[in-house]
């Protein structure tokens, strides 16, 4: 069984993620960096629709006589194998630059997490600190971040 880790910060850290956010994903759309093919995060949007996209599209491809296939990705967990490095870089390609791209880079630099197991059979508490911490709406940055490096496969 694998437990996603909780993120414990603040309430101001918590506001200030949902305005960047807001803000991170208003520059997306204003300048149509996210594919059309994209359905998480988005608004009026849903696995619902991703789903009735794809079945619209095998069926017209189908009928045209065209063998149809998919690929399907879990990008889930992806953010824990990248170095922030990359992360930067690739928001300073969607036009995230200056001082903005500078908060990113200091927001996700030194960050740590603690995980804290504890054994049923002896009680003794074994603290292990590892990776970066992770939230939410970070990782939603993220995979809409990574989201437009696939548009180029939407043809």
């Amino acid at each position: 069984m694998q437990l996603p880790p909780i993120s414990l910060i603040s309430t101001f850290s918590k506001i200030l993620e949902r305005v960047i956010l807001k803000r991170l994903l208003g520059h997306l759309n204003q300048n149509e960096l996210l594919t059309p093919r994209q359905h998480g995060f988005k608004k009026n949007k849903s696995t619902t629709t991703a789903i009735t996209q794809l079945v619209e599209s095998i069926i017209d491809k189908l009928e045209e006589g065209c063998i149809a296939t998919s690929i399907f990705l879990d990008f889930s967990k992806a953010f824990d194998c990248l170095e922030h490095g990359l992360v930067i870089e690739k928001l300073r390609s969607l036009g995230i630059e200056d001082k903005e791209a500078d908060w990113f880079k200091s927001y996700l630099s030194n960050r740590k997490q603690l995980v804290e197991l504890t054994s049923s059979s002896n009680g003794i508490i074994h603290k292990i600190k590892v990776g970066t911490v992770t939230s939410n709406k970070r990782r939603t940055s993220r995979i809409c971040a990574w989201s437009s490096a696939l548009h180029s496969f939407d043809k």
